[in-house]
């Protein structure tokens, strides 16, 4: 048993892939962010970056965003859960114990965990590019551990009006 003994945070933090059509505006930004202070730390964020267009010949590109996408949570419609792992594998346990107090049975739920959330971050890449093909790219990431305006960068729905993805990192 592993015992931690220092600070202990409950921050997290979501990236951002985002689709333009051309290198965003700032006008445009604060039509399509609610708002006007998101609008310019975004504004602000694309500075750092080259917004790559999205051509099947930019293989560094797809790559960032598999890897991107690969590398969190997409919503939670991924997750399987225990009864569910159960349920499939014709797994009845003693009354009051639990999945997670049998190593074996605990390794194979988390493989198994695992590969349908990869699946699923695939299937979303996948979909995300091809939906985006020939579009600007860019990646933001903000957190809530950076204080409570990056906080609502993350959780407050900065990028719902544009053609984006959030991959949750909690």
């Amino acid at each position: 048993m592993k015992i931690k003994h220092d600070f202990v945070t409950n921050s997290s933090s979501s990236s951002f892939i985002v689709a333009f059509d051309k290198k965003p505006s700032l006008r445009y930004l604060k039509d399509n962010i609610l708002f006007i202070e998101k609008a310019k730390c975004v504004w602000e964020d694309t500075k750092g970056q080259k917004g790559e267009k999205l051509t099947p010949q930019n293989e560094e590109l797809i790559e960032s965003i598999l890897v991107e996408i690969a590398s969190g949570f997409i919503g939670y419609h991924q997750e399987l859960s225990e009864n569910e792992f159960m349920r499939q594998q014709g797994i009845v346990l003693p009354s009051g114990q639990s999945l997670w107090q049998d190593k074996f049975l605990w390794d194979q739920y988390t493989a198994a965990r695992d590969r349908k959330s990869n699946l699923v971050a695939l299937k979303t890449a996948v979909q995300f590019i091809k939906q985006n093909m020939g579009k600007r790219i860019y990646f933001f990431s903000y957190g809530d551990g950076d204080g409570s305006f990056y906080s609502h960068m993350e959780h407050g729905g900065t990028f719902d009006n544009l053609e984006s993805i959030q991959i949750s990192h909690h």
